[in-house]
């Protein structure tokens, strides 16, 4: 019959996306990048945002694969694919450069962080100098109804600084029902047709791109621009190597009216 004299506060140790500590006389907004930056993405969100996540409730970890990629000039299909958000700094901003080739996806370079759009345009053009890319046939495209032309723009003004421009567009195709289309690309997963770069395998980037996949499920507030893109990339280069395959036959009139007849 006592009355409970105790009471429970639940505070994230960040308030916001410039990591503005929720106990500032304790901890300073560096010393929370640093643990963000040293801790993988579902521990962090469990552990310091108050927001546990079931690991496997869609995609399951066994369904994350490692193999060696293909030369570049093997794929029957290449797009860059990013979701890049219409907030500067607010979500993650991924972009992935996926290869199709037969019947496997093979996501062959990863780019996952909360940071801002130029920082994603840099990369961009970084991998692009590196890997000799302008020799490939891959289409460079993001996602985004909101501020379209302010998320082109971003990697035009990249091009500017470096003398050349890669032709990135914005994918102007409405999308609607998030959920329902990132669950659906599981099954390519499920049937082990999705292969990451082993290469890759340790890099932050490639880990909390996975880590979203593994902490999706609807209302549970885990982030989803990583496996956004990688649904993304994927269901155009489905089309894209289902038009290029396609054989098409063709017969006379006169063959067609014998049929008929």
């Amino acid at each position: 019959g006592f009355k409970n004299p105790y009471h429970h506060i639940k505070t994230k140790a960040v308030l916001d996306d410039q990591f503005t500590p929720s106990w500032p006389a304790k901890y300073t907004a560096q010393y929370w990048i640093e643990k963000r930056l040293a801790t993988p993405y579902r521990s962090w969100m469990r552990e310091y945002m108050c927001t546990p996540l079931m690991d496997g409730a869609i995609f399951k970890p066994e369904w994350m694969q490692h193999c060696k990629m293909a030369k570049l000039d093997q794929y029957d299909a290449l797009e860059f694919y990013g979701d890049l958000s219409y907030k500067e700094k607010g979500d993650y901003k991924a972009m992935f450069l996926i290869g199709k080739k037969g019947r496997d996806f093979h996501i062959i370079f990863s780019f996952c962080r909360q940071t801002s759009r130029n920082v994603c345009a840099s990369w961009l053009y970084d991998l692009y100098e590196k890997h000799k890319l302008e020799r490939y046939p891959i289409i460079y495209k993001i996602e985004g109804l909101f501020a379209m032309d302010e998320f082109v723009s971003d990697f035009d003004t990249e091009g500017d600084y470096r003398g050349y421009y890669i032709p990135v567009i914005a994918d102007k195709r409405p999308k609607d029902g998030k959920f329902e289309r990132i669950e659906a690309n599981s099954g390519h997963f499920e049937r082990l047709r999705v292969y990451w770069n082993e290469q890759e395998k340790d890099t932050l980037d490639q880990t909390t791109a996975i880590d979203q996949h593994l902490a999706f499920e609807k209302g549970s507030g885990a982030n989803d621009d990583g496996p956004d893109a990688v649904q993304g990339g994927m269901a155009d280069l489905n089309k894209a190597t289902f038009v290029s395959n396609f054989d098409m036959h063709t017969t006379s009139r006169s063959s067609m009216k014998e049929r008929h007849f």
